[in-house]
């Protein structure tokens, strides 16, 4: 089906076009193509009358998360599916319940890293079966050139070099769309005003990155005098 489509701008400067609007009747089309079913406004059925069941891991330990998860089941069942939702105690907890097929989706907060190389670890197998070894794979997202792009990047030593293939990673990621960020967490930097060097970072778990800049800030004495001018 043709749209128009807008242009997400993505990682160093790569793009990836998206429709503009929601297209409902190619999502039916796949849907039919699948092998499902839908009369009216009621559920999705397979062939045989079952309605199409999603369960929904939540991290119940991320607030956020835990507030979103019933208004993205309302949206879900707007569209025919019929969700069941699976709390879980923490993030490793509800990735584990997607990584080990006991759900179909997985709403968890993907912590913010500092470092592109944590690519290896979030969406390849390369370190191992998921939570294992500090493997955070929940999807079991497993593709050759991805591994290998992430591969050669995170063994440059040119960060402009590497920059390159995370670049392409990227987009990969986004086209095969292993994940739908829903938003980004708000979060709130503050600190005294006798304290100087603070940076805010576009990182959450990087608020200490620059720590070794921070310096209490000493008043000036008053009893300073100007001193005169030359000539004076």
């Amino acid at each position: 089906t043709s749209t128009t489509t807008s242009t997400t701008t993505i990682g160093q400067g790569g793009s990836v076009d998206f429709p503009a609007t929601p297209v409902p009747e190619q999502s039916a089309a796949l849907m039919e193509g699948a092998g499902f079913f839908r009369s009216g406004s009621g559920p999705w059925q397979s062939v045989v009358g079952i309605p199409l069941t999603l369960r929904l891991a939540v991290d119940e330990g991320d607030t956020w998360a835990a507030a979103t998860a019933p208004q993205l089941q309302s949206q879900l069942q707007a569209a025919g599916f019929v969700v069941s939702l699976l709390p879980e105690i923490d993030a490793a907890a509800t990735g584990a319940a997607l990584s080990s097929d006991s759900a179909e989706l997985a709403l968890l907060p993907l912590t913010g890293s500092p470092f592109l190389s944590q690519a290896v670890a979030w969406y390849t197998p390369l370190l191992g079966a998921p939570g294992v070894d500090g493997s955070q794979n929940w999807t079991s997202y497993n593709d050759a050139t991805f591994n290998q792009l992430v591969t050669t990047a995170s063994q440059q030593l040119n960060p402009n070099t590497a920059a390159t293939d995370y670049d392409t990673a990227d987009a990969k990621l986004w086209t095969d769309m292993v994940g739908l960020p829903l938003f980004v967490e708000p979060s709130a930097l503050v600190w005294s005003r006798t304290v100087g060097g603070v940076t805010a970072t576009p990182m959450s778990d990087s608020l200490l990155w620059y720590a070794q800049d921070w310096a209490i800030r000493v008043p000036e004495s008053t009893n300073s005098t100007t001193p005169s001018l030359p000539g004076q």
